[in-house]
């Protein structure tokens, strides 16, 4: 199996994605809570602020130096090379991801609206559910950072391609969350606390459609349930 870090800049797409999936809600990557007081953390930017930047692809790919993301997380496809229109919607997906990651860090961040955009389908339900998710945690006041020891990963099992009804692609991908859902500043003393920080591997579709001349992610369903503790999907 071939192993891809890349950013946004390596896809020649806009910022990040990634949050849990779900077929009708999209919360932050945790939600439990902890039952005893829980360890505080230094802020993210106490933290790495670089990913490994150095794209490892499959067989017969080209391998690329691509710039550093904070939200960058680990793309790893199938063994057999994909062709490049399977790519390209990967590509986009992979994005989609990203910027999921990035709305989690910070809902407002400058530009997020844009990339979004670019990104997802707007009349589809998984701008939706990211726009659920933005306001879930302005409201509970909630954030997440990567986990500085294990990246967030997206595996490629298979792309299919429609043309009817509609043109689509769907994507079979396994999701590992190992975001850190954190609340700034919630410790007695100001210092910031973790509230989960157990990873979180789903098996997904993803289907996107062509928008604006480019593939946007349009829908989420989630096609196992989430196995808590895991950094890979069952099978």
């Amino acid at each position: 199996m071939a192993t891809i870090t890349v950013s946004a800049a390596a896809l020649a797409l806009t910022a990040a994605t990634v949050v849990p999936v779900g077929a009708t809600s999209e919360p932050p990557s945790s939600t439990a809570t902890t039952t005893t007081p829980p360890p505080t953390v230094p802020p993210f930017t106490a933290g790495p602020t670089t990913s490994t930047t150095t794209v490892v692809t499959a067989p017969g790919q080209t391998t690329t130096t691509v710039a550093p993301s904070p939200a960058a997380g680990l793309l790893v496809l199938p063994d057999e090379p994909l062709g490049p229109e399977a790519m390209e919607v990967v590509n986009a997906l992979y994005e989609a991801r990203e910027l999921l990651v990035v709305a989690q860090m910070d809902p407002d961040a400058p530009g997020l609206d844009q990339d979004l955009d670019a990104a997802y389908a707007r009349s589809g339900q998984a701008r939706g559910l990211m726009e659920a998710l933005r306001e879930e945690l302005r409201e509970g006041g909630l954030r997440v950072y990567p986990n500085p020891n294990s990246q967030w990963s997206l595996k490629i099992e298979s792309v299919e391609f429609f043309h009817e009804p509609y043109q689509r692609s769907q994507i079979v991908a396994c999701y590992v969350d190992t975001l850190v859902l954190y609340e700034p500043g919630g410790g007695p003393d100001g210092s910031d606390v973790i509230v989960n920080d157990e990873p979180v591997a789903t098996l997904a579709e993803f289907t996107l459609i062509p928008e604006e001349g480019r593939w946007q992610l349009w829908h989420n369903r989630r096609i196992s349930e989430e196995l808590m503790g895991a950094t890979r999907c069952a099978g």
